[in-house]
């Protein structure tokens, strides 16, 4: 893996409200995401009112000639981050939460907001190695973009190109609600809880939720933008 994931891993035990673990590592938050944003994906700026991103497709669509192997990934599933990250939100006037590869449909009426308390944090990056793509060998291909192909470049100018993604492989949501509130039987009436690929969940209350092994869609990624 990049040597900036190592950041990580030389942390002490701390807890972190969400801002200052994006900022610390110097991460982008995506606050609509979908499991298509990988590392090689292009990302234009102005979605989810103006501060999140859009999916535009993947840098390989405009690069044909170069091996599908160059662009491979691998995922770090090794916990990334020592204590716990906390990102709170207001549900007041929803009854549906759709983050980071959970999605609750419906149930949520009664519940004031809630608390992700992540305690796992995966990595996918470019996969290691001669042959891969890495910042030093994405630079000369854009550089050489630009000049062959200045329309192709054109349509990057100003997008992110994603080199990392990040993923709450392990959380808590903790839903602020009244002491007589089944939140568990309201959601499931609603329809339930959806996970994305291989997550897992259980209720470990009747308004907290277990969360493990979640790396399909990310939270955060790392980049960089074209220049024009």
């Amino acid at each position: 893996m990049p040597g900036f994931l190592g950041l990580f891993g030389s942390s002490s035990n701390y807890d972190l409200e969400f801002p200052q673990f994006l900022k610390r590592f110097n991460l982008t938050l995506l606050p609509v995401s979908t499991d298509d944003i990988i590392p090689g994906a292009v990302l234009d700026t102005g979605g989810y009112f103006s501060k999140g991103f859009t999916y535009q497709g993947h840098l390989s669509e405009l690069m044909p000639k170069v091996p599908d192997e160059f662009w491979e990934t691998e995922l770090d599933r090794a916990n990334l981050v020592n204590g716990v990250i906390n990102h709170t939100l207001s549900l007041r006037g929803k009854s549906s939460l759709a983050l980071w590869g959970v999605d609750i449909g419906g149930g949520l009426t009664r519940a004031n907001g809630a608390n992700f308390k992540i305690m796992g944090v995966s990595a996918r990056s470019f996969a290691n190695g001669k042959g891969h793509a890495s910042m030093l060998t994405l630079k000369p291909l854009l550089a050489r973009l630009r000049t062959v192909q200045p329309e192709s470049y054109q349509v990057l100018v100003n997008d992110y190109v994603v080199m990392e993604t990040y993923y709450a492989s392990e959380a808590i949501i903790e839903f602020d609600v009244g002491t007589d509130v089944n939140l568990q039987a309201d959601v499931a009436r609603a329809g339930g809880v959806r996970v994305e690929g291989d997550a897992q969940f259980t209720w470990k209350t009747k308004s907290s939720i277990v969360i493990t092994q979640n790396v399909e869609v990310p939270f955060a990624f790392s980049g960089f933008r074209v220049e024009a």
